[in-house]
């Protein structure tokens, strides 16, 4: 029969798989089907020499999945060991955020892809230094055009890039 302690996942384990991955969750051994996972998360740990600690980061195995178990076939298995109990209250705190990110459907996505952070990063610097460089120049044009030429010689291109346009646009010179 059946009993209700049957059914939670109450054991912390790392699974070795065939894949060579190693993951860590909550399990159940569901008879010939296989281990239940619950939140299946993959550690990985990073030695930090200059403060001398190891830092534990724990990441979903399956993020984009909407359910938060898996289950893994006998098969696929290699081994099962306890997860060190050093180990436990990190990947219960990692793996409570992920399930109320996932229930809530909160999961913090960037809406931009890396280039375009980059393009904008790049276009908010090039404003500002053409800001301070038309300062500069209204300071004292001469001193600071002899200055640029000396120490940051440019090419034609780069200078049509730089030049700053004149204030009246109707004169041609």
């Amino acid at each position: 029969m059946t009993t209700p302690k049957d059914l939670v996942p109450n054991k912390y384990e790392v699974i070795k798989l065939t894949t060579g991955q190693e993951i860590v969750g909550m399990t159940r051994e569901v008879g010939e089907e296989g281990l239940e996972v619950y939140l299946p998360m993959i550690c990985h740990l990073t030695v930090q020499v200059s403060l001398n600690t190891t830092l534990a980061t724990f990441y979903p195995y399956a993020p984009l999945s909407s359910e938060p178990n898996i289950m893994i076939p006998w098969d696929v298995v290699i081994h099962r060991s306890r997860l060190n109990e050093q180990f436990i209250n990190l990947y219960d705190g990692a793996s409570t955020q992920w399930l109320t990110m996932l229930e809530n459907k909160s999961i913090p996505l960037a809406k931009t892809s890396p280039d375009q952070i980059g393009r904008d990063f790049k276009e908010t610097i090039d404003a500002k230094i053409k800001s301070v460089i038309g300062q500069l120049h209204e300071q004292d044009p001469i001193e600071f055009e002899e200055f640029l030429e000396r120490e940051f010689p440019l090419t034609e291109e780069e200078e049509f890039k730089f030049a700053i346009p004149p204030k009246d646009k109707k004169k041609f010179h």
